[in-house]
């Protein structure tokens, strides 16, 4: 028996909640869908890592399959994984967390962003986020019934934090101020004097500042992560997300994490329950072992980045294409508009006519990404250098037309 359509919808999508907001295919679709019926595409905007996760994660999670980490383990993590992030934490960013309190292991930093606003916002309450940003903020946001309030992270074409443009979308409704460093889909890195104002300004009207850390091992050219949670009066009013999906080529592992107060974490564990229980058992066994095994890894993976990075730069300029530089992360946030194409119809019609797929800049900001596209640094160097070349030959038409 066939369930009765009426007007082409079907009852389940007509009591569609209110919450839900962008129900139709989006553009990402497309594009997918577009590629699926193309030869030899080189994908060059999801930001899933191309290199393998290190082996030696690889055998300590066959280890631990071997040892009966197939159970659940406590809600917020296993504790010696917690362990392990506090002191990693306190040695790289000077943080002084209680594994046993202030440390709840996530299911990738996805759900982190999602705990974090289900269990501070109220109906209404506002969240200052980056105009640039990824996604997964405004659906976490919406849903928690709060609503996105963007301040400019691109300013006279280059990355930064303004604390007077940031200042001024302040009211008495603003609950959050995130802050995501290195950035995403920039690439921008915030300096020390930015985050210390936006501190400051966190302190003086009483928010909740949420630092988004999960790119924080991948800076170029001499530069440093700094993290504003550890800034003076910082740790107690934020919530520090990072995981290892980047940093350790896991993202199918699903680890995450999420570090604050006490006893604000004491209070959402039954949240973090409610949603998932525990992140698997074998995920987190091979966290640890990223932790606790060589660094050396990392190291590697950011001088590949790097390589590719300088590669692709060279190949954006050489097109006359400009780009936000980016200074961490694995992305560059290139602008589109002189090819005389706003980066939707750019990027679909670069699919169709080169096979490259590229994510347009609408993905992370549907008011100011329509001049940008996302092209990602996490395809292997040849497949790069053949995928710039056809880009190049592209570019020159599209110009040439726009000239017309």
């Amino acid at each position: 028996m066939t369930t009765e359509v009426r007007g082409g919808m079907s009852p389940l999508r007509a009591s569609l909640a209110g919450r839900i907001i962008s129900p139709d295919a989006s553009i990402r679709t497309q594009m997918q869908e577009i590629a699926a019926t193309l030869d030899d595409v080189v994908a060059m905007g999801p930001g899933d890592p191309d290199l393998p996760t290190p082996q030696h994660i690889i055998d300590a999670a066959k280890k631990a399959l071997d040892e009966g980490w197939t159970h659940y383990t406590p809600p917020p993590g296993d504790i010696r994984l917690r362990r392990a992030i506090a002191a990693m934490l306190n040695e790289t960013r000077s943080l002084n967390y209680d594994p046993a309190n202030d440390v709840i292991v996530t299911l990738g930093a996805e759900e982190a962003i999602y705990l974090a606003m289900l269990t501070l916002l109220n109906e209404g309450d506002e969240v200052l986020t980056p105009s640039h940003r990824f996604t997964t903020y405004d659906w976490a946001v919406a849903m928690s019934g709060g609503k996105i309030v963007s301040y400019p992270t691109i300013i006279d074409g280059a990355f930064q934090l303004n604390i007077d443009e940031i200042r001024a979308r302040v009211t008495d409704r603003t609950k959050i101020i995130v802050v995501v460093s290195p950035d995403n889909p920039t690439g921008g890195v915030a300096t020390e004097d930015e985050l210390s104002a936006i501190s400051g300004l966190a302190i003086e009207r009483n928010l909740i500042v949420i630092s988004d850390e999960i790119y924080s091992k991948f800076l170029y050219d001499g530069r440093v992560h700094h993290s504003i949670v550890s800034l003076p009066g910082m740790q107690e009013r934020s919530l520090l997300i990072d995981g290892f999906s980047k940093c350790y080529a896991m993202t199918g592992w699903r680890v995450g994490f999420l570090c604050g107060p006490s006893d604000y974490m004491r209070a959402i564990i039954e949240v973090k329950h409610t949603l998932s229980i525990c992140t698997p058992a074998v995920s987190q066994a091979a966290a640890l072992a990223a932790l606790e095994g060589p660094q050396d890894c990392i190291d590697e993976m950011r001088e590949i980045y790097d390589a590719r990075r300088h590669e692709l730069l060279g190949a954006l300029s050489d097109m006359g294409l400009d780009f936000i530089y980016p200074a961490g992360a694995f992305y560059v946030y290139v602008d589109v508009s002189s090819t005389g194409m706003m980066a939707p119809e750019f990027c679909l019609r670069l699919l169709k006519d080169t096979g490259i797929m590229i994510s347009p800049g609408t993905l992370f900001s549907p008011d100011e990404g329509e001049r940008y596209m996302r092209m990602s640094m996490l395809v292997p160097s040849e497949r790069m250098t053949d995928a710039l070349e056809r880009m190049e030959a592209a570019i020159k038409r599209y110009k040439a037309e726009a000239s017309h």
